[in-house]
């Protein structure tokens, strides 16, 4: 071992020795040396078992390496900076180097965690350790899987040998011989001599150690050691006397943010108490699990092996607010419970009370910016919810929190809303009805359930639709011809599939009049196309637009149904001629099929009063 006494010295090579000794203890493949940021800013970890790591401490006294090097201590000398600092004077799992840099008492075992001699999940790591290093005292899988179990049976739990860098498998180490009991007092020689206790020595540490006194068949040394008692039979219960078993939980309602703690209360042949599990680690004892109505786990609540579970925030518990949930209790078949049936009882989470509520709308699934909409606009509303406690959660779209409604003035333009998801459809609005100016409606949301008192909603103008109208006679005005993506803004739920030529579509009959219909026009009748071909004759340079490509249902009689003749006027080639093509509605995938391969471009233009 390397050893400098000269601490001016050591302040001088500190930096070659953290290279030295962080590349044995980090990655063997990162090559050069570690930065003085990384020895002045973060431990280097040391694997001290198989997948668990902790800060690099050579001389076990609580202080790592890195932290010692950059103070100028010896990193291998227990007692450099503080003698005896590998010590644990006041058994809180807490090294006595470690409590005097931090300045805590090395010998007062509620300093710095309250309580912090206690093994409260049972895993063999004292809770003021745990608590430190921010492992959890109550869960004996943290931070160990299993941690509670003795796999060698050296009397060493499974959670302190890995934290200790020992191997839970081998009952040799880090005992020699450790699940034995050479003394006949109950303690295994490896706990005895962990202890510093005598192994072979059945008065040590309890006089008498290998008698049993009650009778029982549990050595006087292991009852102590347990914290049972020697003079009673029924200390420690045994599983065939235990009766009258209950699962307790502490809240049957509870918050987010919170916590819920379950426990076994029970009684015991001889005595006239009930007794909790609150008082012992449960993991020997019981196993915990939550489910939902259906019986299946609920993603993000896991009790801890203390059957403790803390709920999360709002946001992240909208999925089970307000529903049923189970604790269930499985009893180990080495413990106390294991002749009794498993217990479940329910519970609810439930958010705090609303304490304001902001209702906002998206147009194609973004904000909509001012407070105009059009018709055929894709819009669903949405409500901001802000609790008691501060929380903010966007309310779900489900009845059991909260349900949409409209204003009568919207009811009155056609206007409907899904009461539940807050989708807006305005299919059913004629164009006419909202006029130049458009007509404002109201949008609301009211809470219910765990939202119940909210409450919001937001006023906006819808207009109709806006393109120009083309006044042809006295009694016939036609709009633009009719793009895809025209036609796709309705929003109808109808796919129109594109021609070769581009934007213009083909057309069945039940698209074409919905479009017509919902921009408050209709489809051109017999007399009404032939005025329109009449004004394109006679007006060439205005209807050059529609020149380019219009069809059209044409009919012998004014009433259009399916199979009828489909005409196309349109200009084809050079010569500026006018083409009629036949062709019929309603094919086998209900869409018109053109006989001509000549044109290419079909669109559709709706009728409107003069």
């Amino acid at each position: 071992m390397m050893t400098i006494t000269n601490k001016q010295r050591m302040k001088m090579v500190a930096p070659l020795m953290a290279a030295l000794l962080l590349s044995a203890c980090g990655d063997k493949g990162d090559e050069g040396l570690p930065s003085q940021t990384t020895l002045a800013g973060d431990s280097q970890m040391c694997e001290v078992s198989p997948g668990f790591s902790i800060a690099c401490d050579d001389d076990n006294d609580g202080i790592s390496d890195a932290d010692e090097l950059l103070n100028g201590t010896n990193p291998n000398d227990p007692n450099d900076p503080v003698q005896g600092g590998d010590k644990d004077t006041d058994g809180d799992g807490i090294k006595d180097g470690q409590e005097v840099t931090e300045g805590w008492d090395k010998t007062d075992p509620n300093d710095p965690v309250q309580g912090g001699a206690n093994d409260t999940d049972g895993d063999g790591i004292k809770d003021g350790l745990e608590e430190i290093e921010g492992w959890d005292k109550n869960d004996a899988n943290n931070p160990v899987q299993d941690g509670n179990q003795d796999s060698d049976g050296d009397g060493l739990k499974n959670g302190q040998e890995e934290v200790e860098g020992w191997d839970d498998n081998d009952a040799n180490n880090p005992t020699d011989g450790g699940d034995q009991d050479s003394d006949g007092d109950g303690i295994k020689n490896g706990r005895e001599e962990l202890e510093g206790w005598d192994d072979n020595d059945a008065n040590n540490p309890v006089e008498n150690g290998h008698n049993d006194s009650d009778g029982d068949g549990f050595p006087a040394g292991q009852e102590w050691l347990e914290g049972w008692d020697d003079n009673d039979p029924n200390n420690p219960i045994s599983s065939e006397n235990v009766q009258s078993v209950e699962l307790v939980l502490s809240n049957s309602v509870v918050k987010p943010g919170l916590g819920l703690q379950a426990s076994i209360d029970y009684q015991a042949q001889g005595y006239s108490d009930t007794f909790t599990t609150l008082d012992v680690p449960d993991a020997d004892h019981v196993s915990w699990g939550i489910v939902d109505a259906n019986g299946d786990s609920v993603v993000g609540l896991t009790p801890t092996s203390e059957g403790h579970v803390t709920i999360p925030e709002s946001a992240e518990v909208m999925d089970y607010v307000d529903e049923p949930l189970t604790m269930q209790a499985t009893f180990t078949e080495e413990g106390w419970f294991k002749h009794q049936t498993p217990q479940e009882k329910t519970f609810t989470v439930t958010l705090a009370e609303v304490s304001s509520s902001e209702v906002a709308l998206l147009k194609d699934g973004a904000p909509l910016e001012g407070s105009e909409i059009n018709i055929g606009d894709s819009i669903q509303a949405q409500t901001t919810v802000t609790l008691a406690d501060g929380s903010e959660i966007l309310a779900p779209s489900d009845a059991s929190t909260g349900t949409w409604s409209i204003d009568q003035a919207a009811m009155d333009l056609g206007v409907t809303i899904d009461p539940v998801t807050g989708e807006l459809d305005t299919s059913g609005v004629d164009n006419a009805a909202v006029g130049e100016d458009g007509v404002s409606i109201s949008i609301s949301w009211t809470g219910a359930g765990s939202l119940e008192g909210g409450e919001g909603s937001i006023t906006v103008r819808i207009e109709g639709y806006a393109f120009e109208i083309t006044k042809i006679s006295d009694t016939l005005s036609i709009g633009p011809l009719v793009t895809v993506s025209m036609a796709e803004s309705l929003e109808n739920g109808i796919e129109i599939g594109y021609t070769a030529a581009g934007d213009y579509a083909y057309y069945t009959w039940d698209d074409a009049e919905a479009y017509c219909a919902a921009t408050s026009g209709g489809l051109m009748d017999v007399g009404q196309l032939n005025t329109l071909a009449d004004w394109m004759d006679g007006n060439t340079e205005m209807s050059e637009p529609y020149r380019r490509g219009l069809g059209y249902v044409q009919t012998v009689s004014n009433t259009i149904v399916r199979k009828d003749a489909w005409y196309i006027w349109g200009e084809i080639g050079s010569d500026g001629g006018r083409w009629t093509v036949s062709g019929w509605v309603g094919g086998e995938a209900n869409v018109i099929e053109t006989r001509s391969k000549n044109f290419l471009k079909i669109a559709l233009a709706c009728a409107y009063p003069g």
